[in-house]
Order: structure tokens, then C-alpha cells, then sequence
């Protein structure tokens, strides 16, 4: 008489295994999911406009952040030619203290105080979209290479600007940066390293 096999007995399935895989197979019967479903036109758009950016090189090699770095330096030339830099300062942190007091109110519940870094130079898209280069993180602490060098530089041999990379972070960045970092109720040492190009923000 033969015997017969033994059956598997499946092993009983925890909480903590069916959540597991309920998750799986949520993730695989969703599919590869980017995060821009229903965006793929604005995407298009987006990596084509990059593209016809980085090979335009008449007059200059030119970056991304051009228009955005050039509407910087547009507005700090008519202040600074009338004598209005220290408004434009002053308007430029009001536009954006709505923001800065809901990051304030996100850095005072968690207790994260570097937050308030995050909010000046990090997480936003009025940073990262300036910024082309990676902004170096440490606690307390944030820099990143300036990025008005390109944009100036063409302009200046153009006659469109007659002041430097130092005065642009030096009178007008690190003055707002300062200013943010009030509503935010920090306070900032922020310096600029010419010879490296490096800004710096730390908290105090």
C-alpha cells in the first residue's frame, strides 16, 4: 500500500503579511506609476523646450534657468538704476511671505528648525529651477553655486548689465534670504565666496 503524500499546509497569513502584500499588489495592478499621468503633454512640452535651451548656443552656451536668472537681474538693474534696490528687496520678501508663514507654521510644529533653510534655499521650485547645481545639505546648514554667472556674463558683454556676480548675491540675494529668515522667525548667516562662486546659508 503506498502512502500517501504529504500536503502542504500554507502558512498562516499575519496582519502584518496581508497589509505587505495587499500593498504589492496594489502597486502591481496600478501599474508603473511616474506621477505625471494626465501631465504628458505639459511633460513633452517641458523636455522639448530644455532641449531646444541647451542647443541654442548662438552668442553663449545658454542653461534652463536662463529666463528665470535674467528676470532676476532685469529687475535688480532698474531698481538699483533708480535707487529702488532696497524696495525691491522689501516687495520681493512680502510676495512671498503667504509662503514663508505656512513654512514657519510646518518648522514651529515639528521642531525641525531647518525647515526654515528648506524654505530660503532648498525644497521650493523658486530654488531648484534657479539653482541648476545640487545644493549641498548639512544640519543647520545649506549652499549651493551661485546662478547668475552665465546670464550676467552675456549680458555684460552686450552692455545690458554693469555690475557683478558680487553685488547681485551680496546686495539683493543674501538681503532677501535675511528677509525671509525673519518671517520665519530665524535668524541666518548667509555669505558668498567669490572665488568659488559658493553662497552659503546657515542658521544661527
Amino acid at each position: 500500500m503506498t502512502q500517501a503524500p504529504e500536503i502542504a499546509r500554507p502558512t498562516p497569513v499575519t496582519p502584518e503579511r496581508e497589509a505587505k502584500a495587499k500593498a504589492a499588489a496594489a502597486m502591481y495592478l496600478a501599474g508603473h506609476v511616474t506621477g505625471i499621468e494626465g501631465r504628458e503633454d505639459e511633460l513633452k512640452r517641458a523636455v522639448i523646450d530644455v532641449l531646444r535651451t541647451l542647443t541654442h548656443t548662438k552668442g553663449y552656451d545658454h542653461e534652463v534657468n536662463d529666463a528665470l536668472a535674467k528676470s532676476w537681474l532685469s529687475s535688480l538693474r532698474f531698481a538699483r538704476r533708480h535707487g529702488l534696490v532696497q524696495e525691491l528687496i522689501d516687495d520681493s520678501v512680502d510676495l512671498m511671505r503667504p509662503v514663508l508663514e505656512r513654512m514657519r507654521g510646518v518648522m514651529e510644529d515639528s521642531g525641525e528648525r531647518d525647515v526654515a533653510l528648506e524654505a530660503i534655499a532648498g525644497w521650493s521650485t523658486c530654488h531648484h529651477q534657479l539653482v541648476l547645481t545640487e545644493t549641498f545639505k548639512a544640519p543647520g546648514k545649506r549652499w549651493f553655486e551661485s546662478p547668475f554667472k552665465t546670464a550676467l556674463d552675456a549680458g555684460t558683454r552686450v552692455g545690458q548689465f554693469d555690475f557683478d556676480e558680487a553685488y547681485v548675491v551680496n546686495e539683493y540675494y543674501i538681503p532677501r534670504a535675511h528677509g525671509f529668515a525673519a518671517i520665519l522667525g530665524v535668524t541666518i548667516d548667509a555669505t558668498f565666496d567669490a572665488d568659488t562662486r559658493m553662497i552659503t546659508i546657515a542658521l544661527v
